[in-house]
């Protein structure tokens, strides 16, 4: 029963590093995994801890041998929903990564007023965002002027012009 109890805590041992350390144990078992996404550390940590524990709690009713087998069983089921749920999270679609080049088009407000020889500062609404920006414009723009950018020249950084409804 010891043995079983000290490989369950190995398993969790592994699952918190994991959750922890997640990104400096990424590709520990790629060479072995060729891809499939079913050995990784997630996976064998929740299989570990089943086995461990779930061995320990039967092996007083059943005897070593069978609560092996109960423990294989409780090791594969939380190891096959350990697999799901990290692939599942592996292939999720997310957003595109936002562009500056996108800005070209929002309108926004002139806060800090911009002259034809320096910076001001704008706000636009950028992917549900506020955002502000250093702008210059070829005609001055007092502040509270509402803006379409024309160019942008950083990701910091546009041209505007006053925008006529």
């Amino acid at each position: 029963m010891d043995v079983f109890v000290v490989i369950g805590v190995i398993g969790v041992v592994i699952l918190l590093a994991t959750l922890l350390l997640g990104d400096f144990l990424d590709g520990l078992f790629d060479a072995i995994d060729l891809g499939s996404g079913l050995i990784s550390a997630p996976v064998i940590g929740g299989f570990l801890a089943a086995f461990g524990f779930g061995a320990a709690l039967t092996t007083a009713a059943l005897g070593p041998a069978l609560a092996a087998a109960v423990g294989v069983g409780a090791g594969m089921l939380l190891g096959g929903v350990a697999a799901l749920l990290t692939r599942s999270l592996m292939r999720m679609r997310t957003d595109a990564t936002p562009r500056a080049s996108e800005l070209v088009g929002k309108t926004g407000v002139v806060v800090t007023p911009v002259s034809e020889s320096s910076f001001g500062q704008v706000r636009v609404r950028y992917h549900g965002q506020q955002v502000h920006l250093s702008a210059r414009s070829e005609e001055a723009l007092a502040a509270g002027t509402r803006i379409v950018v024309v160019e942008v020249t950083s990701p910091t950084a546009v041209v505007v012009t006053a925008f006529d409804l």
